[in-house]
């Protein structure tokens, strides 16, 4: 579809260009409504020239009605007269309860000063909700323009058709935003329900996503659909909650960034997993409960975008930014229960593609503009593979632009594609490429269902949370009350109280001396019984009001840290109240966020919703009938004599004719933007020429021959001039280099710096014992735990043997990562960077996994396994010793190593280090190096030493 992203006024416009374009949008539209079946061009003419002359565009009328004679309507297809032939173009509508295209929209800008100067004029055509375009230049243009174009159609889906006049693309495309939604508010099963949406804006497209605040109708899609996504959350039932969650990433020279995070710099990683898919690690994700908060999370993700400005637009946008909302729905329901649905809406607004040439990109610019074309280029190959449906593997992986656009693409999701396409006539070629790009983007077809996987809402863990806070609150409430219940029963005792009675005792007669003797020593000794009793009964006394003092002190210790306790337990209460409310405030209730009036607005747009759709089933109910009667026209038409007959076939096989020479110009066409495009790709990446290279160096030739490089240096090194020179920098001197030197160099010279012998840095500690297998992890993290672990490089030879050992040094309790050839190359980075650091002081590789590394103060290299040659000994250990650094290597010597042993001892003498008695022993068994060492002469070239 076509419209300016400004709505059309009612008024009459002035300036010459403002007329054409507008009258060209207006009689497009009338000339839809007018043509039928069996009218003249006289009246098309007419009715074109009535339009042009109430829009005050006289002077372009007579071009106007010129292009638009060859618009022609035959039953419910569409004709495009050109000037000398004639196209038919079939319908590509299709039907949506089967599968969903990728819907195409198309604006042209923003309406740039510099681009409005030279804005072209667009003609539309509308049939069964299908716009077909025609792109014309305009009058100063139009002669070079159309001898090299003679007629591009293009077959887009229409969206609304009299809301695009008045609103622009914005408005419809908010329109269909409301699609993805249904699924929420619709009983669909008993489970968590996902329906994924995808709204792609080509380059260049910013102000299509956000648009202005105002006036309303020049918002962008991101806040209608923000709008939308509320306004149904309004509309729902009460007995519906919802639960809305955004993020905000941008994709920047291959890096993916968290645009709402604090360090919006740091790199994220993408993960993919079997229950979510592709997702990214570690995103920022905030719950909102309005379009005004979620509106300020964009801007805040928008403050931390990337934007650069190039000699095409002061503001450009230098990544991809993909904007996601997450609505989840949960409802009770007496027959099943409580279920939950989720709905997905990314927002994705990808960079331009730049050409050097008209942006003049340079430097940092130049990095992020071959970046830039680098994903889209990728992101064409996709949209090929997928169109193409004969190719076998979908090139996903490519970019990460293409791996998180993987559904979207050509998986589970509705998606919306919206290109803009620049009005200035000296972007006419970039127009073109962007709705072949988009044209292809619309034979995508998806097929997308209900995913049912629990897992994956986050409604589920609030609500777990919400019932979990409200049973400790219960639990804590009991606690009190039965604290404030206890009671604390004292001992209550009964102290007696001495009373001294005075004895009186009656003498009937006189007593002699031994009666009172006696008498006297009786009531001594009941007087001494007396005292010693009410001197216990005294200490009793005693001692039960210490205890009473005591007990009275313990009470009142535990009624002090009750009272710690309860207050304690309130202050928990509260804390538990508020974030149970907090918990509660982010769950949106349906019928409950909007006032009374804007529900009512709510409600007046959905009726007009529902009006427009039933309007369009109307339409498409009357053009069916039409098709019906003109079919059974055509088949009670009679020819009048074969002669007729003969004629209008000859007519049909002259435009099939044409129609063959039209495809195969476009596929011309096609062929030459490819090359254009190509060469702009070469001009933009410096490809280095090598006919014109003087001097040829290949840096540690015989390492990139181990890794497997050797057609790609044999493709390199057959690029350059014979006479040319190729110097390749070796440690060795391999029989590979060797044959490789033999084939491409004439009487070639090798030179060896230092030793003609192999030899080892005599500034590194060289500590050999002979173990066996079993051995030797005993034996090194002993080694270990006596020197202590200091930036420690260990090799071993197979993959699997790098994750055992590196598993069982953590185990152990040692700081231990690997890498080798099965590690992604963001881990292997992950990794090293933790190496360098020095947050990770051992790193377990295997010997062509470190080749290559660039990595400075190695203290420690362990041989764990023995490599397979003694120049890869002297080259290992050489990675501690650099730059006059000392350095340590300890290698566990083995008995399928044995042929090694003469060779390592005269390294070993040489370089002054003691040579261990066993490794002596095995001297003489095998007296060999190896083989192709520094030492052997190769075959076909001279030596200088």
């Amino acid at each position: 579809m076509v419209c300016g992203e400004q709505p059309c006024p009612e008024k009459p416009l002035s300036g010459p260009r403002a007329d054409v374009l507008h009258a060209a949008h207006i009689a497009g539209e009338v000339a839809v409504k007018l043509l039928r079946p069996g009218n003249t061009n006289s009246q098309v003419t007419k009715a074109i020239e009535k339009v042009a002359h109430d829009f005050n565009v006289n002077a372009c009328s007579g071009v106007l009605s010129h292009r638009m004679k060859r618009f022609v309507v035959d039953g419910n297809k569409v004709i495009l007269l050109r000037e000398d032939t004639d196209q038919k173009v079939e319908d590509s509508s299709f039907e949506l309860n089967e599968v969903y295209s990728i819907d195409i929209a198309m604006s042209t800008g923003d309406g740039k000063p510099k681009e409005m100067e030279s804005r072209t004029t667009i003609f539309k055509r509308s049939v069964d909700k299908n716009y077909m375009l025609k792109m014309r230049s305009s009058r100063t243009l139009f002669n070079e323009i159309n001898a090299k174009f003679p007629a591009l159609p293009f077959g887009l889906r229409s969206l609304d058709d009299e809301r695009q006049a008045r609103m622009g693309i914005v408005e419809c495309l908010k329109h269909e935003l409301v699609h993805p939604y249904p699924v929420l508010f619709e009983k669909k099963g008993d489970h968590v329900a996902h329906f994924k949406f995808t709204v792609l804006i080509l380059p260049s497209k910013t102000f299509t996503m956000e648009g202005l605040s105002e006036p309303p109708e020049l918002r962008g899609i991101i806040p209608n659909a923000f709008q939308h996504i509320f306004d149904k959350v309004a509309l729902a039932a009460e007995q519906q909650h919802f639960l809305v969650r955004a993020s905000y990433l941008e994709i920047y020279n291959e890096e993916i960034r968290d645009l709402l995070s604090k360090e919006p710099k740091n790199r994220l990683d993408l993960k993919e997993n079997v229950d979510s898919g592709v997702y990214v690690k570690d995103l920022t994700s905030f719950v909102v409960r309005s379009s005004h908060e979620i509106d300020q999370v964009m801007q805040a993700g928008k403050k931390n975008r990337s934007v650069g400005e190039t000699l095409m637009n002061a503001g450009s946008s230098r990544s991809h930014a993909i904007f996601t909302i997450i609505v989840e729905c949960a409802e009770v329901d007496e027959k099943r229960g409580e279920h939950i649905r989720v709905g997905k809406l990314n927002l994705v607004d990808l960079a331009g593609s730049e050409r050097q040439s008209k942006t003049g990109a340079t430097g940092h610019r130049l990095k992020e503009a071959t970046k830039i074309n680098l994903s889209l280029s990728a992101l064409g190959n996709v949209i090929s593979a997928l169109v193409d449906g004969k190719s076998q593997h979908i090139p996903y992986r490519d970019s990460k632009l293409t791996r998180l656009l993987q559904d979207s693409l050509g998986g589970n999701t509705k998606t919306v594609m919206c290109a803009n396409c620049g009005p200035a006539g000296y972007n006419f070629e970039e127009t073109i490429s962007t709705l072949r790009y988009a044209n292809r983007a619309k034979n995508i077809k998806n097929k997308p269902k209900i995913n049912e996987d629990p897992k994956d809402a986050m409604l589920r863990e609030f609500q777990d949370e919400i019932k979990r806070l409200k049973n400790q609150l219960a639990n804590q409430g009991n606690r009190n009350h039965r604290a404030t219940m206890n009671e604390f029963m004292l001992e209550e005792k009964v102290v007696e109280k001495i009373v001294e009675v005075e004895r009186i005792v009656e003498v009937p007669g006189a007593a002699t001396e031994e009666e009172l003797a006696e008498l006297k020593a009786t009531v001594d000794k009941e007087a001494e019984q007396m005292r010693l009793r009410a001197e216990a009964e005294m200490k009793e006394v005693i001692d039960s009001q210490t205890r009473t003092t005591k007990e009275h002190e313990k009470l009142r210790q535990k009624l002090d840290a009750e009272a710690g306790r309860a207050a304690h337990s309130e202050k928990q209460r509260i804390l538990l109240e508020r974030k149970l409310r907090s918990m509660q405030e982010k769950l949106m209730q349906g019928g409950r966020l909007l006032d009374k009036a804007a529900k009512q607005e709510a409600m007046l747009r959905r009726a007009q919703l529902e009006l427009e759709e039933r309007k369009e089933q109307e339409q498409a109910l009357a053009r069916q009938v039409r098709a019906k009667e003109e079919d059974v026209f055509a088949l009670e038409e009679k020819y009048a004599s074969k002669q007729d007959e003969a004629d209008d076939k000859t007519r049909k096989l002259k435009k099939l004719w044409q129609r063959l020479q039209s495809c195969q110009a476009e596929a011309h066409d096609v062929q030459e933007e490819f090359q254009r495009e190509r060469e702009d790709m070469l001009d933009t990446i410096r490809v280095t020429n090598l006919r014109r290279v003087t001097y040829l160096v290949l840096d540690e030739a015989d390492r990139m021959l181990d890794m497997g490089f050797e057609p790609q240096l044999r493709k390199i090194v057959s690029q350059i001039r014979p006479d040319r020179q190729t110097l390749m920098w070796s440690a060795t001197w391999p029989r590979e280099v060797r044959n490789m030197a033999n084939d491409f160099l004439k009487d070639y010279y090798q030179v060896t710096v230092g030793s003609l012998e192999l030899a080892a840095n005599k500034d590194i500690a060289q500590h050999v014992e002979v173990v066996s297998d079993q051995d030797k992890y005993p034996r090194m993290t002993a080694f270990l735990k006596e020197h202590g672990v200091e930036k420690m490089l260990v090799f071993v030879e197979t993959k699997r043997g790098c994750d055992q050992l590196t598993r069982s040094l953590q185990h152990a309790g040692f700081p231990a990562r690997c890498i080798h050839g099965d590690k992604s190359q963001d881990e292997r980075d992950w990794v090293l960077g933790q190496f360098r650091m020095g947050q990770c002081s051992l790193l377990v590789a295997t010997d062509v996994a470190a080749r290559g590394l660039d990595i400075k103060d190695i203290k420690m290299v362990v041989n764990y396994d023995f490599p397979s040659n003694l120049e890869d000994y002297v080259h290992r250990i050489g990675r501690c010793g650099r730059a006059g650094n000392k350095g340590t290597a300890l290698s566990f010597f083995t008995m399928k190593s044995g042929k090694w042993a003469t060779g390592l001892c005269k390294i070993l003498t040489d370089a002054g280090q003691p040579v261990p008695p066993a490794l002596q022993q095995q001297c003489g068994t095998v007296n060999s190096y190896g083989g192709g060492g520094r030492y052997s002469r190769p075959g076909g070239g001279k030596s200088r030493y």
